[in-house]
């Protein structure tokens, strides 16, 4: 950040100035992160030109305005703990406000270690203000910049990825860069004084690894109350961890995960002490035995905890392939481009195929009796819009229509799907319902395959250069089969037939195919009619396999023998 002379400004060089400087900001977050963003912008240029003490002096003042910063980051992020994602175009400045902030604190720290490193001797510094930031100073000569600038950069990526964001590569590149010189030059069980501390103990070590144990926990999958937890154990178990930074592609480890971050790095963890470490916490947060003494409140039930807690040490365990980062060129190797719909597709295909004739006088129900914006139309303009011409419509029975562009970007190997969207219109949440349809392999088919899932986590993309806040990932797991568009009928009554999914699996004999429609409108016993093709076959739903937000999946068996009522 450039800023233009301000005599305010200049006169902070130690601690003392930055204090007295940051007693008469405003109390409000949003103006307190600007006027100490337009600090450092100020520090940054001037540097140790003007400094009262030198680099040292700077580094003491710097103390104070972090700690001001942190807290003023969490004062300003805290109307974003909950909301869906991605965020919204007034959302997304709080969030690039903040990780500006740290940024240029970040980069700050790392001229005055590069300065530092080159002084030949150190200045004296006024000690009163902050004896004991000047013992670890006097300790570590060497040690305290660069750790601050590796603080900042954990942090960097930690508020990415607790806003369920997808970190660039250049900030994994970054904090890989920043904890192998640190290793190098000071020890990594050493913590400075921090009155903001991001971890417990603030080590080097503890920094590096805390973001990383956030990335195995796929934070986005999660909700707001499990995520709170994760990174409770996360701060607590990063410091008991080990880890090796690789160049290029991960190697194997029989110690704990390994992760593909970016092109250029890879992690090892060493996390073998972690199962113990989180049968400890299990048993000081719920005490030992019936005695309830010594336990400590939660959120959740022990048994919701109990499973977090066995997902977490699956996570932090080895595994049989690595964990591939957002910002790994392998995260989107197998790009394709598919169209996307939310919620149960309006196939029409009920509409287009007549059912019986209903008797006089027969009940309706309500929603059959709602009139429908351009469904009863017979060849008007309104009528084609919706469901296209019978010729188009007889040749696109499985289409689902109106839908969106995105890119299938890879499977997983947990069985999941990453789906790159651009539009953030309509607002979707996990566990919401997504039709996939994929173009043909080969040309000369017209069919489109399409495939039924839900969503399982969104991953938010801040670093583009514009749009920013539309541009996010859809991790979504697809059920086993194709889906095909039907009618159906619950019932044997003289009821109306209803858009529908069906899915029929894998072909294995003892999966029964599934029917995917609205919610409540069968229960396991029931009978209806399935219309597909052209014909129509008699059906019982078995039971319902599961349900979300417009839908439910249930399971269903044919019965030949029973007659069909017209």
């Amino acid at each position: 950040m450039k800023v233009g002379f301000d005599p305010d400004l200049e006169v902070v060089g130690d601690a003392r100035s930055a204090n007295a400087w940051l007693a008469g900001l405003s109390p409000q977050p949003a103006a307190r992160l600007d006027a100490i963003g337009r600090l450092l912008g100020s520090l940054s240029q001037r540097c140790t030109a003007t400094a009262h003490a030198g680099p040292r002096g700077l580094v003491e003042a710097l103390e104070p305005v972090r700690v001001a910063q942190w807290r003023a980051i969490m004062a300003a992020l805290e109307p974003l703990a909950g909301r869906p994602v991605p965020f919204s175009p007034i959302e997304w400045p709080l969030l690039q406000s903040a990780l500006a902030g740290l940024h240029a604190l970040r980069n700050l720290y790392k001229r005055l270690h590069a300065q530092d490193a080159r002084a030949e001797e150190a200045n004296g510094t006024d000690t009163a203000a902050n004896g004991g930031l000047a013992v670890a100073q006097a300790r570590f000569p060497d040690f305290l910049p660069l750790a601050r600038a590796l603080d900042a950069q954990s942090r960097i990526v930690a508020l990415q990825l607790i806003h369920r964001c997808v970190p660039q590569e250049a900030d994994w590149d970054e904090l890989c860069v920043l904890a192998r010189s640190l290793r190098r030059s000071a020890p990594q069980d050493e913590a400075p004084p921090d009155e903001v501390p991001l971890v417990h103990p603030g080590t080097a070590r503890a920094l590096f690894v805390y973001p990383l144990l956030l990335e195995c926990a796929s934070l986005p999958s999660r909700t707001a109350v499990q995520a709170e937890l994760v990174q409770r154990l996360a701060a607590r178990l990063a410091s008991r961890v080990g880890y090796r930074i690789d160049k290029g592609a991960p190697r194997d480890n029989e110690h704990g995960p390994r992760l593909a971050l970016t092109a250029a790095h890879a992690v090892r963890l060493d996390t073998h002490r972690v199962p113990q470490m989180l049968a400890n916490r299990r048993r000081q947060w719920f005490g030992a035995g019936d005695s309830p003494d010594g336990a400590t409140a939660l959120p959740l039930p022990e048994a919701e905890v109990a499973r977090l807690f066995e997902e977490l040490e699956r996570c932090w365990s080895p595994a049989a392939t690595p964990r591939i980062a957002g910002a790994h060129p392998a995260a989107s190797a197998a790009a394709q481009p598919v169209r996307l719909r939310f919620g149960l597709p309006t196939t029409g295909v009920a509409e287009r195929r007549p059912a019986s004739r209903p008797k006089p006088n027969a009940p309706k129900r309500e929603a059959e009796g709602r009139y429908e914006y351009g469904r009863w139309e017979q060849n008007t303009i309104i009528r084609l819009a919706f469901a296209g011409a019978p010729a188009e419509a007889a040749g696109n029975l499985d289409g689902i229509d109106p839908s969106e562009c995105a890119t299938r970007l890879v499977d997983r190997p947990d069985g999941s799907t990453v789906i790159a969207r651009e539009s953030a219109v309509p607002r979707t949440a996990p566990g919401a319902l997504v039709a996939v349809e994929h173009a043909p392999e080969a040309l000369q088919e017209a069919r489109r395959l399409i495939a039924l899932g839900t969503v399982e986590a969104i991953e938010q993309l801040p670093g583009r250069q514009s749009h920013a806040s539309r541009a996010h990932w859809l991790v979504v797991r697809l059920w086993a089969g194709e889906a095909r568009a039907v009618s159906v009928r619950v019932g044997d009554d003289d009821s109306a037939f209803e858009d529908a999914w069906l899915l029929r699996g894998l072909g294995a004999s003892f999966e029964l195919p599934c029917l995917v429609l609205a919610p409540g409108r069968a229960r396991g016993g029931d009978t209806g009619v399935l219309r597909e093709a052209g014909s129509e076959v008699a059906i019982r739903f078995v039971s319902v396999l599961d349900a979300g937000s417009g839908y439910e999946r249930v399971s269903v068996r044919t019965e030949s023998g029973r007659h069909i009522r017209q």
